[in-house]
């Protein structure tokens, strides 16, 4: 099972950018908690979890990891203190580089990152360049034309690119490039 992340956090709106950064940068799914009370409502925890929490909550999370059995977890504390007075690993105003660095370091120390590289050699020449075609902007048919295939190849290859990452959205997939330097931030338009 993958790992479990679970955001307790007041906001919601910071509960939606946390949650596309770990599906697009980790494939991970998220669970978000406006409170720690919402915490007991959660059933299972899989055999890794990581926790981001709100450090205004950190009394209340530490009274409910003693009082409930999750082995085998982290957690990383979130702040929304401007200043960084207030000790917590991520701030509002981090980096979203920031943001990955200290969730790629927490799951890894805990052996729990799950390689999204990977996906580099899933996927084929072909669908590469495509896919840095894609990146750039251009159409099915300008990609045809660009590589000396007929749109329906173009078509099947976008949609194994797609099934193979897992990403569906052309900005999706424009960021993954960039992600894995397919392209550079300067050629897509």
């Amino acid at each position: 099972m993958k790992t479990q992340v679970v955001f307790i956090y007041s906001s919601e709106l910071v509960s939606k950018a946390l949650e596309s950064i770990l599906k697009e940068y980790f494939g991970l799914n998220m669970k978000y908690f406006s409170d720690i009370d919402d915490l007991y409502k959660l059933e299972y925890f899989g055999k890794y979890t990581l926790f981001i929490i709100e450090k205004k909550f950190d009394q209340e999370f530490n009274i409910f990891l003693l009082n409930n059995d999750v082995p085998n977890s982290s957690k990383i504390y979130f702040s929304h203190d401007f200043t960084q007075k207030e000790q917590a690993d991520i701030y509002i105003n981090s980096s979203i580089d920031k943001v990955k660095e200290i969730i790629d370091s927490t799951l890894r120390n805990n052996n729990q990152l799950e390689v999204h590289d990977e996906s580099k050699e899933i996927l084929t020449g072909r669908e590469i360049e495509v896919l840095k075609l894609i990146a750039k902007g251009f159409s099915n048919k300008d990609i045809a034309d660009a590589l000396f295939l007929s749109v329906h190849t173009v078509i099947s290859h976008r949609k194994n690119i797609i099934a193979k990452l897992g990403i569906k959205s052309i900005s999706g997939l424009t960021v993954y490039a960039i992600l894995n330097n397919y392209v550079s931030p300067n050629e897509v338009s």
